[in-house]
This record gives structure tokens, sequence and C-alpha cells, in this order.
């Protein structure tokens, strides 16, 4: 092996990724068709989210040596991490026929999988690279995320603490714990972890996240609602959709019911209010937590500037529909009540906006609730063409970011 080869190895095992991609690129200005450097190349390049260039140099170390396995199996880890599962899939494939025990192709289709909430599919992943390697902590840490989304806390919790026992100082492995203690109610023991976490590597946003939910699960109501998120989550795509709207529609129904038998009133009402405010407290808990969490001298700190502004503008929307709708009842104001009602349908599409993180998504519902503004301040104004749309805000809002957030 090279000079510049084995300097650029040990910069990478250092974490010096900018360091190493200069030993790697002298090397292939001496030998440009030397496939191992184009892969380390790419690997270097989507450590630092460099994506493009990862996968080029990826590509090219393929093309030059495609019996190899390693040099898939890191492609597929390009894809991987730059969100191109399909890709990433395919990659991992051809590693796994040029060698069955690559294990970090199983982690990869694993991780595939996983993104597509397939739990079996990725706890038999996970356990197949394990066969290969019982050292791997990827591969662990893969398993136990698994069994914790399939209900199996225990030994999720378990599969993580031997992967701690391997390397006691792997951020993923603290992270990954500290998720599953979080879900199964531990938050002292969840917070432990995630600080652990952040101490070892500050810019871990699973870590970063999960502390702030250990800290917004102290307040008993988020911690239900973060229950619900845990449950929701569990679900693939199309579960998800179907239980939204399934739980709307079945609202329609008791609608209905109470509308052709008014004396089930009594006993269908209280389910309606009680699912009316359970999706008043999805919608605002999140920005509403993060507002709160600004005065919290650690929150303060794990909070992202997005966060700290969603917090404030949901937070503000509701404090104006609370002092409007205050004043039109003390003043008999019936356009202060029209605009309490509005600034109050406005803070729907406002709350998703703010739970929204990819900039794509954001930008959408940047575009819903601008629309949402236009038909709220045209309605005030009594203009009629603008106010049958008035009362499908909440639900058009509801609908479109959630659809978006799928969208990765």
């Amino acid at each position: 092996m090279s000079r510049h080869l084995e300097r650029g190895q040990l910069l990478v095992q250092s974490n010096r990724f900018e360091e190493a991609i200069k030993e790697f690129s002298l090397e292939l200005a001496n030998n440009p068709e030397n496939p191992l450097a184009h892969c380390m190349l790419g690997i270097c390049f989507a450590q630092l989210q460099q994506f493009d260039q990862a996968i080029q140099h990826g590509e090219r170390a393929v093309s030059l040596a495609p019996d190899v396995a390693y040099l898939h199996s890191q492609l597929a880890m390009s894809y991987l991490v730059a969100q191109a599962d399909a890709a990433a899939l395919q990659a991992a494939e051809n590693a796994l026929r040029c060698d069955p025990g690559d294990t970090v192709a199983h982690y990869v289709i694993g991780a595939v999988r996983s993104n597509n909430k397939d739990w079996e599919g990725a706890l038999a992943a996970a356990e197949q690279a394990l066969a290969y390697d019982p050292e791997d902590v990827d591969a662990r840490n893969l398993r136990s995320m698994a069994l914790r989304n399939l209900g199996q806390a225990t030994e999720s919790i378990a599969e993580a603490k031997r992967s701690l026992a391997q390397n006691a100082e792997n951020p993923h492995s603290h992270a990954n714990l500290g998720w599953t203690y979080l879900r199964s109610g531990d938050l002292q023991q969840a917070e432990v972890h995630f600080r652990e976490a952040l101490r070892l590597d500050p810019n871990l946003e699973t870590a970063r996240v999960g502390v702030l939910e250990t800290l917004k699960s102290k307040v008993p109501v988020y911690r239900w609602i973060l229950g619900y998120f845990f449950w929701i989550a569990s679900k693939t795509a199309k579960w998800q959709i179907a239980i939204l709207f399934g739980m709307y529609f079945a609202m329609r129904l008791l609608r209905g019911i109470i509308v052709a038998a008014p004396a089930t009133t009594f006993i269908l009402l209280p389910i309606i209010i009680c699912y009316g405010l359970f999706c008043a407290t999805t919608w605002f808990a999140g920005p509403l937590s993060n507002a709160l969490l600004v005065l919290h001298p650690f929150g303060r700190l794990a909070l992202t500037r997005w966060e700290r502004l969603g917090g404030m503008l949901t937070g503000g929307a509701l404090t104006a529909t609370t002092v409007l709708l205050l004043a039109s009842f003390f003043e008999s104001s019936g356009l202060l009540f029209l605009a309490g009602l509005g600034a109050g349908v406005l803070t729907i599409p406002i709350a998703m906006t703010c739970q929204m993180r990819q900039p794509k998504q954001i930008w959408c519902m940047v575009a819903v609730t601008s629309v949402s503004a236009v038909i709220v301040i045209g309605t005030i104004l009594g203009i009629p063409q603008l106010e049958p749309w008035f009362f499908y805000i909440p639900l058009g809002s509801i609908i479109a970011a959630n659809v978006l957030s799928l969208w990765q």
C-alpha cells in the first residue's frame, strides 16, 4: 500500500476527513485508476455530506473493480446516507453477490427496510450481519432499534447494552439506548445516555432531538402525545395515512349518528370533544414546548434557531387568538370574534410549518400558510368567494403536512 493511502486511512480513523481527502487525491494524481483511493474518497465525502462527490467516487471505484464486495458495500453506504434507498439496496445486493458475508451490505439492507418501517425485515437483516460478525456494533444498534419498534423493549435495551459493552465510547449506541429508555418511559436513563452521546459527538442530531424530547416528556401531557407519536411512527407510510383518514371519517360518522339520533349526544359528544382536544394538542405540543424550552438552561442550547422561531410563532398565534376572542366577549364585537377565530384557524398551518424539517417541506408549507392567510383575511373582510374555503384550512393544512412529511 502506498504512503498516501496509509496516511489517508489513518486520518479517516481519526475522523480527519478533509485532511484524508488531500492524501487520497495525491494518490489518485499518481495512480488515477486506484479503486481503493476512489472508494476512500467516497467515504470521506459522504462523512462531510458532500453526497454527489461521494457517489461519483464510489461508482468509479466499483467500475474499476466490479468483483470486490467492499467497494459495492461502501457505495451502498454512500447512497444510504444520501437517502437514495433504492440505489443503496441495489449496491448492497451487488456486494452480497460478490461476498454473502459482507456485513456492511446486510446492515444497509436492514437500514433501508427500517426507513420503510419494515421492522421485521430490518431485524432479519441485522441478525444476518451479526451471524457473520457478532462484534458488529452498527448491526447491534439496528437490531435494538427494530426490537424497540416491534414492542420488545426489554430485549431492545439488552441489545443496546451489549453494543455499549463492545464499545462504551460509541455515541450512536448511547443515543439508541436513550431512545429505547425514552419509549419505555425511563426519562432519567434516557437523558443520561442522550447527554453522553452529545458529549462524544456534539453534532449527533438523533441525540440532540432525543434530549429535547426527554425534557418535553417531563410534562405528563406531552409524554402521552409522544407515546402516540412513537406508535404512529412505527407504522408504514400507507398505514399512517390510513389511520389519519380513518380517525377523521370515524368522527364524521359519529357526528352523523348524533344528527340522526340526538339521544346519543351525551355518549358520543364527549368522544368527539376528546378527539378534537387530542388533535389540537398534537398540532401545538411540539412548537409550544420548544417555546417553553427557551427558558430551560440546557434546552435553550439544544434547540435550533428554526425550533426556537417555530415555538415563538405558534405561541404568538395562540396568544393573538386568545386576546381577540376575549376582546370580542367583552366588547360584544362580531368582527373581533371573527378575527380571533381566523387567528385560531391560521395557527394550525403555522404549527404544521414549524414541524417540518427539510427546506423543500418548509417552503411548501409556507405556501400553504400564505394561501390560508389570504383566505382568513378575505373571510374577515367579507369576500364571498373566499368564505367557503375558510373551514377547509385546518384539515387541508394537516393533510398537506402529513403528505410532505413523507417527501424525503
